[in-house]
């Protein structure tokens, strides 16, 4: 085996060592990243949401049970694999209390079910969430294009249906 043979060799076994520290470091900022810091990430969200709630308006279990609850999303928290509760998926402002029926418009679809509430999300205008060329998966294109949360209680939704 001649020099430059050997040198290639130790090129190599070099840039394998370099290779396997990359990947070894990228791992241990991911774990970092999903163990501390969304969890801070979180926790930093709802405190933030709670500021927003005590400023511009009530929270929706105060309202009577027959309406509908609209919220304007300021900031989708991208987080919507980690946290359980959909509601906990975006930063939202109060909008405004309305009759159930919005829950029948076009662009407004059902997100998620919690166990009191139904949660809806209107979709930018001219969305179309059932294009599955554009989006493949409902609940990532409600997530990715919702412009207002609609919350509806069982109850009330129930009703809606009977009549």
């Amino acid at each position: 085996m001649g020099t430059a043979d050997k040198s290639k060799l130790k090129l190599m076994s070099s840039f394998s060592d370099y290779t396997y520290i990359v990947s070894s470091v990228q791992e241990v900022l991911y774990i970092i990243r999903v163990l501390f810091l969304a969890p801070i990430y979180i926790i930093l969200a709802r405190i933030l949401q709670w500021i927003i709630n005590l400023m511009c308006g009530p929270y929706h279990a105060h309202y009577e049970q027959d309406k509908a609850v609209s919220y304007d999303i300021l900031w989708d928290l991208k987080y919507h694999f980690v946290i359980r509760n959909a509601l906990n998926c975006f930063l939202r402002k109060f909008k405004k209390v309305q009759d159930i029926s919005v829950v029948e418009d076009e662009d407004v679809s059902l997100y998620c079910v919690n166990d009191t509430d139904f949660i809806f999300t209107r979709a930018r205008p001219g969305t179309d969430l059932f294009d599955c060329d554009k989006h493949p998966f409902l609940f990532l294109a409600q997530h990715n294009t919702a412009i207002e949360l609609i919350i509806v209680s069982h109850q009330a939704l129930f009703r809606l249906v009977g009549e």
